[in-house]
């Protein structure tokens, strides 16, 4: 996934696990680097946010967002995922989507395989962790759901448009879209 070849994008070699190629987030953030980079639009890694985030028990700080794509007023955020992360880390993210001014937002998820539970076990987590993201400096801007799955080489995703308002049925793997393959 993410590339013709099983086990690397350009001069980026995947790592292997159990001899099978791992695309990880920052394999997945490379590839879309690079993809940026050829395509001639600027990003940035590891941007810091403007406000400061906390879930329940911890204290408000700054964070950072995984891929800024054209930095400014009209810059798209993304944060990318690997396989089932805990609740809580999507949550954090979530934060920082809702309520980060920017023109749109994304989450870029990548699993190595998936079998007939995985999809509503993660989409379960989204669902709860976008439920206890609710914040009151929430900006509204589009948002789009990436899953890419290794192995299955098959990518799906959802685009909504205005993240600070999705109905939580809509984290149903049945309202993921298919994508193309070899992304």
């Amino acid at each position: 996934m993410l590339s013709k070849e099983p086990d690397r994008c350009g001069n980026l070699v995947y790592p292997l696990r159990a001899n099978r190629p791992l695309v990880r987030e920052p394999e997945a953030r490379q590839v879309l680097s690079s993809i940026l980079e050829r395509a001639n639009i600027n990003f940035c890694i590891e941007a810091p946010t403007r406000g400061k985030y906390a879930i329940s028990g911890t204290i408000p700080d700054r964070a950072n967002v995984d891929l800024v794509i054209e930095p400014g007023a009209t810059q798209v955020n993304v944060e990318f995922k690997e396989g089932q992360p805990a609740e809580h880390s999507i949550q954090k993210d979530f934060m920082k989507l809702r309520c980060e001014p920017c023109a749109g937002t994304a989450f870029f998820h990548v699993l190595q395989r998936s079998n007939k539970n995985t999809m509503p076990s993660l989409l379960r987590k989204y669902a709860s962790a976008y439920n206890h993201s609710i914040r009151d400096d929430q900006i509204s801007k589009w948002f789009t759901l990436f899953i890419c799955i290794r192995e299955s080489r098959k990518c799906y995703w959802r685009t909504f448009g205005d993240v600070t308002r999705i109905p939580i049925e809509e984290f149903d793997p049945s309202s993921l879209r298919p994508g193309a393959k070899d992304l």
